[in-house]
């Protein structure tokens, strides 16, 4: 009948009750049950305020739990959809564990807070109200969004190999068309047969394993996704009072610094441990040998079977037969018979180790994170879903518009709560301290009372109409488009604006501190290595020695030669040096220079004679012709013999010519230089990277940028002030001293006659790059090494 009035919209309220409210009347929620008064509340507060109304009770378990919070959820969701059909409005109220219910749903529907007219259920949504809810965060890392898709996509590959295996498992055996390790006929298609059944089996196991992996992992997919979606700008209505035992039972928990596994407790426990594994390893060998006995028998008959059947040789032809098994178990059983104390001993020692390291100082931490998380889950849930956190009386989803109960109101539930629970002690108190109670029985009957509508404020806010009003005044501000005030601003760092200005400055000043602290440590720790670089670098290496005085060269006319010949008729050219005091290794200045080559060091060096040119092919012959140099005639790659340096011998082979030479004279013996003789030898008392300079150049020696890209005849480059030839490159020269990671330290005794050691080589060599040829450079190899870049030049003692 038209009354000539506008009809006013229809809400469509849903109620959600909370953890707890379960009912024993005949519509299954206490809360409806008891809430029939506040029902009738509500709708008379709605209906003062312009609004007609329904409410639609949504009944789940009540119980504390992840999972059937989720199934909750989904159930709720649902129901949102099919009530946005029939009316302009839906909104929801939920109490205690309904609250999160009820945010979890809206998180479902990608609530945005609803607008007026909307047609999709997300906007028919226009409020949700929660009351005594304590909020539990859901967060989502970087790893469980990478596992979450990677599952899927896991599930989605597999899924298509399975088809794939389903469809058709013969064509993918089609290939299957010859063998080389059978002729009999028909044996391959047998084979096909079977590889494809097994195939199939295979297919139709992984279908049914899909059937439970893929709805598994896309519901972990929609979760996250769920949990990492940006946080909307719609707002909850959240109303409780400031002495709410649910919510602060939970934070409390949450706070609650649980550690099951206190200090020394896997050191304790490990001795116990420790004995029964040293047990088991003590009986471990012995019950192998047997076990070894028992198969060699066992190989033993099947051998003497087939010799007696079908003549099998008595050993198989790798020669692993019964009789090296019994060996081997007897072996076994003796060690682990006569070796049980040490097997007993080793493994308690190592049980014990392993307790007081990684069980007690690595583990231990994990463990008590991971258990008392979810010991905390279990108050949370009893799913113990130790990854809700963060407890609070407002939302950690949606913005938040607070309620807290205030005035006479707070003080009623105060005062009627308190009364409850003095009634609670009254009642149980005889029982508590009489001496013949049944002690467990109390404790369980004040645990189940305590826990009823009359005992807690957490379970009477719907028994006072101001309850009501409140909630129906921001149902009736939604439906006018008003967001409504705040009753109470919330402290710092909840999620309303002020909450968010106060973050975002206390963000942006700890991000400006952080900067400039990264800042200033940046510019101590440049500053502490151009220290290390420019100043410290160089006085370490001592490179003022750069400036030391050097050597005097003398006039060639005053260089002694010793010519060839002149002591015996192989001998070959010497030159005798002056001794002098010089600076040996490089500056860090040099470039390229290694770190092998420091610190500097004065030495002094006491006149010898050394070879003008490197020891060449021709006086190697020589040896090999007079039976010398164990005969070994080294390739000279096709480029001739003669005037060349000698090639491709190793440390040992120069010392054989050394032991050769030394047999045709009397008095001071030819021996290989020193690495302090050769750099002093090279270096003609100049301190640059090479004699002529600290620029390489081609036209003094032979390396790689000459293009010859082979050795030249000795003598060929011009010699350096001490008049030796080819001191920079044409082949390296093996040196007499053991290599050490920092030059001019003298070799001690048994380094000199380490036949083991590495040995050192100087100078570079025809196919090396310029840097190779400084008269600091200097590599080793061991003393057995040959190469077509390596030689030796020789030196004697005056």
């Amino acid at each position: 009948m038209d009354t000539g009035e506008t009809a006013r919209p229809m809400a469509a309220i849903i109620t959600v009750h909370g953890t707890g409210d379960t009912a024993e009347g005949p519509d299954g929620a206490k809360w409806y049950q008891r809430g029939s008064a506040f029902s009738g509340w509500l709708l008379e507060e709605l209906s003062a305020r312009g609004v007609e109304a329904e409410i639609h009770p949504l009944l789940w378990s009540g119980a504390n739990s992840a999972s059937q919070r989720e199934e909750a959820s989904e159930a709720l969701a649902k129901r949102v959809k099919e009530l946005a059909r029939e009316h302009e409005s839906v909104h929801i109220i939920g109490h205690s564990h309904g609250g999160n219910v009820a945010n979890d749903a809206a998180a479902i529907l990608n609530w945005a807070g609803g607008k007026a007219g909307g047609t999709r259920a997300k906007d028919r949504l226009r409020s949700i109200s929660t009351v005594g809810t304590p909020f539990f965060r859901s967060d989502v890392n970087n790893a469980q969004r990478f596992g979450g898709y990677g599952f899927l996509a896991m599930a989605v590959i597999s899924a298509t190999l399975v088809v794939a295996l389903l469809a058709a498992p013969k064509s993918l055996l089609g290939l299957v068309t010859d063998s080389d390790w059978t002729t009999v006929e028909g044996e391959i298609a047998k084979f096909q047969d079977a590889l494809s059944m097994w195939l199939t089996g295979v297919g139709v196991a992984g279908l049914v394993a899909l059937a439970f992996i893929i709805p598994i992992a896309w519901k972990g997919l929609l979760r996250i996704r769920r949990a990492g979606r940006r946080r909307p700008k719609a707002r909850i209505f959240s109303l409780w009072h400031g002495l709410d035992e649910a919510i602060s039972f939970l934070q409390r928990v949450e706070s609650l610094p649980i550690e099951p596994f206190s200090p020394g407790t896997f050191a304790r426990a490990s001795r116990t441990s420790a004995v029964l594994w040293g047990v088991r390893a003590v009986f471990f060998l012995p019950a192998l040998g047997l076990l070894m006995l028992g198969a060699n028998l066992a190989l033993s008959a099947d051998w003497a079977l087939g010799r007696w059947f079908d003549g099998t040789p008595e050993y198989p032809p790798n020669g692993f037969g019964p009789s090296s098994l019994e060996a081997l178990a007897q072996q076994v059983l003796l060690f682990g018979v006569a070796g049980a104390p040490v097997i007993f001993g080793a493994v308690y020692l190592l049980y014990r180790a392993f307790a007081l390291t990684f069980l007690e100082r690595v583990a231990r931490g994990p463990l008590n994170r991971r258990v008392g998380g979810a010991l905390k889950g279990i108050a949370f849930g009893k799913d113990g879903d130790h990854a809700l956190g963060g407890v609070s009386s407002r939302s950690h989803r949606f913005s938040t518009e607070p309620h807290l109960l205030a005035g006479e109101i707070e003080e009623r539930l105060r005062v009627d709560a308190m009364a409850a629970r003095q009634a609670l002690f009254m009642k149980y108190e005889s029982g508590v301290f009489s001496v013949d109670a049944d002690q467990n029985e109390i404790v369980q009957e004040i645990a189940e009372d305590a826990l009823t509508w009359d005992a807690l404020i957490h379970t009477t806010y719907f028994d006072h109409r101001e309850v009501a009003g409140a909630l129906a005044g921001h149902v009736a501000d939604r439906l006018a488009g008003r967001d409504g005030a705040a009753t109470l601003l919330p402290p710092a760092g909840t999620n309303d604006q002020t909450g968010f200005i106060t973050r975002l400055f206390s963000s942006t000043r700890s991000f400006g501190l952080g900067m400039a602290g990264l800042g200033a440590t940046s510019v101590v720790l440049l500053a502490a290595v151009a220290y290390l670089a420019v100043l410290a670098g160089p006085a370490l290496n001592k490179d003022h020695l750069v400036d030391a005085p050097q050597p005097l060269v003398p006039p060639a006319a005053f260089l002694t030669v010793i010519e060839k010949g002149e002591d015996c008729a192989d001998c070959p050219e010497m030159v005798v040096l002056p001794g002098g005091t010089f600076s040996m290794g490089s500056p860090t200045t040099e470039l390229v220079r290694g770190q092998n080559e420091g610190p500097m060091r004065r030495v002094t060096v006491q006149p010898f004679a050394v070879g003008k040119f490197e020891v060449t092919y021709a006086e190697w012959d020589a040896c090999i012709a007079d039976g010398g140099c164990g005969g070994y005639r080294p390739n000279d790659q096709g480029w001739g013999r003669g005037a060349r340096p000698v090639i491709s011998v190793s440390w040992q082979n120069a010392q054989m010519y050394v032991s050769w030479l030394n047999g045709k004279v009397e008095g001071a013996p030819y021996r290989l230089l020193t690495e302090a003789e050769w750099e002093y030898a090279a270096r003609a008392g100049t301190i640059s990277a090479y004699w002529w300079g600290d620029e390489a150049s081609p036209e003094y020696a032979n390396y790689s940028d000459t293009g010859l890209r082979r050795t030249a005849r000795v003598g060929s480059y011009d010699a350096n002030p001490f008049g030796l030839h080819d001191m920079h490159g044409n082949v390296y020269e093996w040196v007499e001293d053991c290599y050490r990671g920092n030059p001019g330290l003298p070799s001690s005794e048994d380094e000199a006659n380490d036949t083991e050691c590495r040995r050192v080589l100087r100078g570079g060599s025809w196919v090396n790059g310029s840097v190779n040829l400084r008269s600091a450079g200097r590599i080793r190899f061991t003393p057995t090494y040959r190469s077509g870049s390596f030689g030796f030049r020789l030196a004697r003692t005056l």
